[in-house]
């Protein structure tokens, strides 16, 4: 079973066209170290960040506490790390 880590960060992941504040930086990040050591790593944010554009490939979004405990169950990670997070 691999190692999975599911990073839940306040705000939106770094992207081109996008502002982003340091939360997601620190995101970012720790999940490209955390991969460069072979870990599995997804991400999880509030919807609201991801109203105006789709979420990246490997990030969830939830709407409230209930919706962050389905995606825990489903992503079932070994470590979730909370980055100023939501719920």
């Amino acid at each position: 079973m691999p190692f999975i880590v599911l990073i839940n960060v306040h705000g939106n992941l770094p992207e081109k066209s996008r502002p982003v504040v340091g939360n997601g930086l620190r995101a970012r990040q720790l999940g490209d170290a955390l991969r460069s050591h072979g870990v599995e790593v997804r991400f999880a944010s509030h919807e609201s960040f991801y109203r105006d554009a789709p979420a990246p490939d490997g990030l969830s979004t939830f709407q409230d506490g209930t919706g962050l405990l389905d995606l825990i169950r489903r992503h079932s990670p070994s470590l979730l790390v909370c980055i100023q997070g939501e719920g």
